[in-house]
């Protein structure tokens, strides 16, 4: 209480960064969830962190993302500057980590910031430091490939009330490999190193094929839930849920191996949590807690994420509906086993089994000169000409779509790509490209293809339009680069790379599932859309089609 009113007045700059210090630094953790965030929305490969004395002393996160060029670092250190929005229509749909652009500001009020940074394009990298009390340094040219580094020192050293709570180092360390592992979780792709006191203490090489696969989720989540964890896959018509489960079994003492990430980013939700945990029943014990990795995808209108200050909260537009897909996806897993080390489901976003898992790329496929009933037996399905896919009708008929017909529809079918399957593991385009091919590549994003620059000539594909079956996305990259600089333009070699890529069911009963399962997936109006491309079996057809295979 204070013995006589004050005045109204407006707090110094310095204050008011440091109640928003008080807000998104509460630990070295927060420091370090900010600053791998920003390394991630930057198109980050690979991400190293070294902490000293628990994050106390120092953090260092360096990245070779895009980087920041020299004239925008100053607005990089100042409160309410981002590059991620620039209009309140941008805050119902987010899809970048970091978007308030006040975590380095933040950050710079209780502790020293160096920040050096260099753009591909750039000669050569340009640095800036702040100190509390004493301001920033000037931009200065300095030395570093491609990226960004961001070194953090003394948080709390001029402010000995907030530092007193700060834990001892081992246990601030624990926190941080707690939360890394997580962003490891949410970014496969990504390659993960820490390092404490010059010493690597925990690396996750990012997922390329199964070896490293097997690699990054031991890595994450121990060798025991790697090995029994249990895969799951469901989605509606708005959502999906994919990832792994821990049986019973696997229950813990505490919740440090619960990760739920919604649209690649890690959350804490007690009603999701329920969700599961109710999907369990009596057979986790009482003082016992899941062990579960998953990912929820849902349109990012759906989704508010502005909702905490740190961004570790959400609010769902259909929360009961998320609560129910989770419960539900809980309930079907534990009655079902699969590894994450089984194959696919460890490589990719695997789309749900129908009937048969076994699946055979069409690239596999050899035509034909002669039609082959699909029920001759288990071998691959026949692709007459590279196009038409045979299949049994609901009467009981021998009929054929055109794929390649079919599939250029629904490339043109833009209303349909907002939303987007994510891969879980990201496909890198090995090769360098030309300025031309980069920019035929950037236009495969207009039919629902999501290709992110990493670099001047580099590109990965991280996700495909969520109306497609599941594909194999190596195929897809290696097929659309080779159409590409084969002269095709971008829609052309999109519809005959993902034509290729495609993964379609060997036995015929199950393939005839998967196509019905591929039209309810598009929307009401599939049944006439796929009918357009469907044709009877007939002579007059098989004249068709031996005659001008192209043309039918």
């Amino acid at each position: 209480m204070f013995p006589h009113p004050r005045p109204i007045r407006p707090l110094s700059d310095p204050l008011i960064n440091q109640i928003a210090a008080g807000e998104v630094v509460e630990r070295p953790a927060s420091i370090v969830k900010e600053l791998i965030e920003n390394s991630l929305d930057a198109g980050a490969g690979s991400i190293r962190l070294e902490v000293q004395g628990g994050g106390i002393d120092a953090i260092v996160v360096e990245d070779d993302g895009h980087g920041i060029p020299g004239n925008e670092l100053l607005l990089a250190l100042q409160r309410h500057c981002t590059s991620k929005i620039a209009q309140a229509a941008d805050l119902a749909g987010i899809v970048s980590l970091g978007f308030r652009g006040e975590a380095l500001a933040s950050i710079g009020a209780v502790a020293e910031i160096t920040l050096i940074s260099r753009t591909r394009d750039a000669e050569h990298a340009f640095s800036l430091q702040y100190e509390p009390g004493r301001g920033l340094t000037e931009v200065m040219p300095a030395s570093r490939v491609p990226g960004t580094s961001v070194t953090v020192r003394n948080l709390f050293a001029r402010i000995p009330a907030r530092r007193q709570f700060l834990r001892r180092p081992i246990t601030e360390s624990l926190a941080i490999q707690q939360l890394i592992r997580g962003m490891a979780f949410c970014f496969p792709g990504v390659t993960f190193a820490l390092h404490a006191e010059s010493r690597r203490q925990w690396y996750a090489p990012a997922a390329k094929d199964p070896r490293s696969s097997t690699l990054r989720w031991r890595a994450i989540f121990g060798a025991e839930f790697a090995r029994d964890a249990q895969f799951i896959d469901v989605a509606t018509d708005t959502m999906r849920v994919y990832g792994w489960l821990g049986p019973p079994a696997l229950s813990r003492s505490q919740s440090d191996l619960q990760y739920l990430a919604v649209n690649g980013r890690l959350i804490r939700d007690r009603r999701l949590t329920h969700g599961l945990r109710v999907a369990f029943g009596d057979a986790l014990p009482a003082g016992r807690y899941m062990s579960f990795a998953l990912h929820l995808e849902l349109h990012p209108n759906d989704v508010d994420v502005n909702v905490h200050p740190n961004k570790t909260e959400v609010r769902f537009r259909q929360s009961r509906e998320v609560h129910d897909l989770l419960h539900s996806a809980a309930r079907g897993a534990l009655g079902t086993h699969s590894s994450l080390f089984d194959g696919e489901a460890s490589l990719q976003s695997v789309s749900r089994v129908i009937e048969e898992p076994a699946l055979t790329p069409v690239w596999n496929m050899a035509p034909t000169s002669s039609p082959v009933s699909p029920s001759a037996g288990t071998g691959a399905p026949v692709l007459v000409g590279d196009q038409y896919l045979p299949f049994l009708t609901d009467q009981g008929e021998l009929a054929v779509i055109d794929l390649r017909g079919l599939m250029g529809e629904l490339v043109d079918r833009v209303s349909l790509v907002e939303l987007r399957s994510t891969l879980a593991f990201p496909v890198r385009i090995q090769t360098a490209l030309t300025q031309s091919e980069s920019d035929d590549v950037a236009a495969c994003a207009a039919y629902g293809f999501e290709f992110a620059a990493i670099g001047p000539s580099a590109w990965v594909l991280r996700g495909v339009p969520a109306h497609l079956p599941a594909l194999d996305a190596d195929v897809l990259v290696s097929n659309l680069l080779e159409m590409i600089r084969l002269g095709d333009i971008p829609r052309r070699a999109l519809i005959l790379a993902t034509l290729r890529a495609l993964q379609i069911p060997v036995g015929p009963s199950s393939r005839n599932i998967w196509l019905q399962d591929w039209c309810r997936r598009i929307d009401t109006t599939a049944s006439a859309l796929f009918s357009r491309f469907q044709r009877s079996l007939d002579v007059a057809t098989l004249d068709r089609l031996f005659a001008s295979p192209g043309r039918f």
